[in-house]
């Protein structure tokens, strides 16, 4: 939906996936894989504490 929204191509996997690393190393997002309870190996992503404005700021800035 958000695609459309934005008039953008979808992206597969591996390339989110590296949009996710890229953003977690500049602080925007923060990851880590699951414990035990979940099936198989999730990676959950967490917003830190910021507004969501100030993190939609930084995110147009380095755009």
């Amino acid at each position: 939906m958000l695609c459309e929204q934005y008039d953008e191509e979808p992206r597969k996997h591996t390339q989110l996936w590296e949009y996710l690393r890229d953003l977690n190393t500049k602080g925007f997002v923060e990851t880590r894989t699951s414990s035990k309870g979940m099936r198989g190996r999730t990676t959950l992503i967490s917003i830190p504490s910021e507004p969501l404005a100030t993190l939609e700021e930084e995110l147009e800035k380095n755009n």
